[in-house]
């Protein structure tokens, strides 16, 4: 409950300032190479007076346009916009008194909603958040996470996939059950699949992103831009 707390501050507080950084990127779904998700991810550090001892990095996806390179017709506007309510956020954080880290959401919660996944960017945003571990936390020690998959949605396998590429060592225990460790922060792999994730650009004007995303101008210069 500890760091179900620490985290519902540190996400309050990513909604309330502007990004360290912001980039488009677009992902390929696994298998369809022609179907493409555009995306915005946000990484914020972050410090807050109610817990000095913390660190945390979150990276925040925000899903903007689909894009499906079979179904293109010259009268209609490329890509369709994805209205989603929801962020889906990772976080980092890491304990400078204790030498340790840990990733959340809490509860197995490491993996994009359903309709968002298998398009390589849940790996980007982690990779994002262990480079920076890595490069301030390398020695600090990794907290066990218990997985139960059927919280998840997701097959053993995908899990299974996604773990292993990031540097976790993960073991199943039969039945929705899974635990997913590594000993230290630098034994972590900041790596993602280069040939489904792309950076497309990191230079989002500021206004377009805090307070609030404007995602009609995201949408309308990626169909400029990258689609055209």
């Amino acid at each position: 409950m500890k760091f179900d707390m620490q985290l519902a501050h540190f996400g309050q507080a990513a909604d309330q300032v502007p990004a360290d950084r912001a980039v488009l990127v677009r992902g390929s779904q696994w298998q369809q190479p022609g179907r493409h998700l555009f995306a915005l991810v946000l990484t914020k550090k972050l410090h807050l007076e109610l817990f000095p001892e913390l660190e945390c990095l979150t990276a925040t996806l925000l899903p903007l346009l689909f894009f499906d390179e079979s179904n293109v017709s010259p009268k209609t506007p490329q890509g369709t916009p994805i209205e989603y309510g929801r962020s889906n956020r990772f976080f980092l954080l890491a304990d400078r008194s204790l030498g340790k880290c840990r990733f959340g959401p809490p509860s197995g919660g490491l993996i994009l909603d359903a309709p968002l996944r298998a398009f390589g960017l849940g790996s980007y945003m982690l990779s994002r958040l262990i480079a920076w571990g890595k490069s301030h936390f390398p020695g600090s020690a990794v907290t066990v996470e218990n997985i139960d998959l059927s919280r998840l949605g997701a097959e053993a396998a995908v899990v299974n996939a996604f773990c292993r590429r990031a540097g976790f060592e993960i073991i199943f225990h039969g039945g929705p059950e899974a635990t997913c460790f590594v000993k230290r922060m630098e034994l972590l792999a900041d790596d993602y699949n280069r040939q489904r994730v792309t950076e497309l650009e990191a230079d989002i004007p500021a206004d377009w992103l805090f307070p609030a995303v404007h995602s009609e101008k995201l949408i309308a210069h990626i169909r400029q831009y990258h689609l055209s």
